[in-house]
């Protein structure tokens, strides 16, 4: 996820950092996943769900800088907060 070291000492504007947030989690967490796995009928933190909640806020937020929006911060920090949850669903579900 985001941390401080990747940003300089001087902070990105938010839509900049908006779109590095959707890099680093298109790098990091398999979106792709959901499409080749099965639901298991537990919604209780599925992390098939999860996952698919989150590409589609990715869509959401792609969609909406195109159109020249700009994110806040707790837009920003909302965001890291879906990301690290479904991260931690499908760690849990799925081990490495």
């Amino acid at each position: 996820m985001v941390t401080q070291a990747h940003l300089s000492s001087r902070q990105p504007d938010s839509v900049t950092a908006m779109r590095l947030l959707i890099a680093e989690i298109r790098a990091a967490i398999p979106l792709d996943a959901p499409q080749t796995l099965e639901c298991s009928g537990d919604c209780q933190q599925c992390a098939v769900k999860l996952l698919e909640f989150l590409a589609l806020e990715l869509q959401s937020w792609e969609q909406r800088l195109a159109q020249h929006e700009r994110p806040t911060l707790a837009e920003l920090s909302q965001l890291v907060r879906t990301a690290r949850a479904a991260q931690a669903a499908w760690q849990r579900q799925y081990p490495v």
